[in-house]
């Protein structure tokens, strides 16, 4: 097991999801630049099993989003639609921040407390993430 609350830095974090054959992917928020998404089955292709590590300059911020290796559980959720972020504020960097879930590019993020943070293994992310859509859908919650 790999907590998350382990994981200190963005380096480790980066070490641990290539050890465990997540691929990996950069950007840099550009503004005025307009993003591709691709078709539904190419943005799908392109965050399976993959880890993004975006960057923010005017923020900041660098951001490590965290996809599904294999589908979600609900059909209503395709992979890249829900995920699990790692936030790194310039100030404090490399130390992460803060950890969310994540719906959709630019959607509702929910900060995760430190508490629970601590039960998150980085080897069972799909199933924390099924375990959120499942939540969410107990409580009916619409972002």
């Amino acid at each position: 097991m790999i907590p998350i609350t382990s994981i200190a830095t963005i380096d480790d974090l980066i070490v641990n999801l290539i050890r465990l054959g997540y691929k990996k992917s950069y950007d840099e928020y550009q503004e005025g630049r307009v993003y591709s998404w691709g078709t539904r089955e190419e943005r799908i292709e392109s965050y399976r099993n993959c880890f993004h590590v975006w960057r923010l300059p005017h923020e900041n911020i660098v951001r490590v989003f965290i996809h599904y290796k294999t589908p979600p559980i609900d059909d209503a959720y395709m992979i890249g639609d829900v995920y699990l972020t790692a936030e790194v504020v310039g100030e404090f960097y490399p130390h992460i921040k803060q950890w969310y879930i994540t719906e959709s590019p630019g959607g509702t993020e929910r900060e995760i407390s430190w508490e629970d943070a601590e039960f998150i293994d980085l080897n069972k992310i799909d199933q924390y993430l099924n375990k959120v859509i499942k939540k969410w859908r107990e409580e009916d919650v619409i972002f």
